[in-house]
């Protein structure tokens, strides 16, 4: 009878281990999860604001807002996806490039890059897909209601996600 009742602990003991072992993992991703998370949920609402600085060119001589967006690219590094990463690094070479001679570089390929960053840091946050064409539509007053200056953007995101190979929902117009 000793025999099991000691049998029984010892089954009881290494039952509670494993289970307890197990929680244990699931509780660390899941920590890991809302730490990635955290870091994130704020990134697709700063890429819209950069663009807006950019758009009212408050970066001209102003030294924060390198360091707030270089901030922001570091982040998106250390927490992103691996698409959210292909975007920023295609956008910082596309950067430097307009940096060294404007006309390598469409400025609407730059301002595509942000849209799309946004919206794929959004779709890898939430699950919920918004292709880059919403923002651009509601922002067409920005482009003077002129249709053909929104029809650039589209070019330039379509070509942007071709090229980084990025989730084809993410393509505008008809060009899917």
């Amino acid at each position: 009878m000793d025999i099991v009742q000691s049998v029984i602990s010892i089954l009881g003991f290494i039952i509670t281990y494993l289970f307890m072992r197990k929680s244990f993992k699931d509780e660390l991703i899941k920590q890991k999860a809302n730490i990635h998370l955290d870091e994130m949920s704020k990134i697709p609402y700063e890429c819209l604001m950069f663009y807006k600085r950019i758009l009212n060119e408050e970066y001209e001589n102003n030294v924060n807002f390198l360091d707030e967006l270089e901030c922001m690219y570091y982040k998106i590094y250390a927490y992103g996806t691996k698409d959210a990463i292909k975007i920023l690094s295609s956008m910082g070479e596309a950067n430097y490039l307009f940096e060294k001679d404007e006309k390598l570089v469409s400025p609407n390929r730059l301002v595509a890059f942000f849209i799309l960053l946004a919206s794929q840091i959004k779709y890898d946050i939430t699950g919920i897909l918004v292709p880059p064409f919403f923002f651009y539509q509601m922002k067409i007053e920005d482009c003077g209601g002129d249709r053909n200056e929104l029809s650039k953007y589209i070019i330039e995101n379509n070509s942007i996600i071709r090229e980084l190979n990025l989730n084809k929902d993410f393509l505008m117009a008809s060009s899917k």
